[in-house]
């Protein structure tokens, strides 16, 4: 049997790094609060390196109730600022909130604290089109470095995926020693996530679940994959997959991890 070398991609130790969270919805309400615990255990550890911006112009609304992470008592305020208040609340930390559309050519715009040295920028999107994720792509293309990295998750009726990238430039390394700086961005991954998607319904992801059209599990699901990236990303400052694909029914899930064979899929799309 003949198994391909895996690489990894390792991050400066002593890095200073901020988590963007761009939507607090269906997926991103649920992500928030386990980044926040993520958060909490590095303060546990003496380790005040991590920040955590939530951006959302949305509010919750009474049908949000139950498949996003919000109640009763929080229908009619912004979702950004609630669940940033709701995690302060609970732990003590100090999670900024913009209750506003993201926008690239404001992204110096969100950053809640003065450059710290070594700062890696996460943004995350938990978005539901192909304009929103326009404008984290334009951060990556205009960005041409490895200190900003793209987190997207997204979801369809019961599955989903969770990839992530830095770079539109992707190229190996000269030296062969199983380490990278940088990864496909997830639109060099999955070009179609730029591009309107021609079945999309016209009913909200709520009323869809609502319908029982779509699963009630499928966002916490990608949720629970993005943390665990965001996880590796923080504490183990590593990445050893690329993308993770996932379907509920029947419930089953594929990473793609950092082998050549793969990475080599990306060299004549950037």
């Amino acid at each position: 049997m003949n198994i391909e070398k895996t690489w990894r991609v390792l991050l400066p130790p002593a890095a200073h790094i901020e988590i963007i969270l761009v939507g607090v919805g269906g997926t991103g309400s649920h992500l928030a609060p386990a980044i926040a615990g993520v958060m909490h255990h590095c303060r546990e550890r003496q380790d005040d390196r991590i920040t955590l911006t939530l951006i959302d112009h949305d509010s919750v609304e009474a049908r949000n109730i139950g498949r996003q992470n919000f109640c009763h008592a929080e229908i009619g305020l912004n979702k950004a600022q609630s669940m940033a208040w709701r995690i302060n609340a609970a732990l003590g930390l100090k999670v900024a909130a913009f209750p506003e559309p993201f926008q690239a050519a404001k992204l110096n715009h969100y950053r809640t604290d003065v450059a710290q040295p070594q700062t890696i920028r996460l943004l995350i999107g938990c978005v539901d089109n192909h304009l929103a994720r326009r404008e984290l792509a334009d951060c990556i293309d205009n960005n041409h470095g490895a200190a900003l990295w793209w987190l997207d998750c997204g979801n369809a009726y019961n599955n989903g995926h969770v990839t992530i990238g830095n770079s539109n430039r992707f190229a190996f390394p000269d030296l062969d020693v199983g380490l990278l700086e940088v990864l496909p961005a997830p639109h060099i991954q999955e070009p179609a996530l730029l591009q309107p998607d021609i079945d999309t319904p016209t009913l909200s992801c709520a009323d869809l679940t609502i319908r029982e059209e779509q699963s009630v599990m499928v966002n916490r699901m990608v949720a629970a994959i993005a943390a665990d990236v965001v996880g590796s990303f923080v504490l183990r400052r590593e990445l050893q997959a690329m993308a993770t694909y996932f379907n509920l029914t029947p419930p089953i899930a594929r990473s793609i991890p950092l082998t050549k064979s793969h990475l080599t899929r990306f060299l004549h799309n950037c």
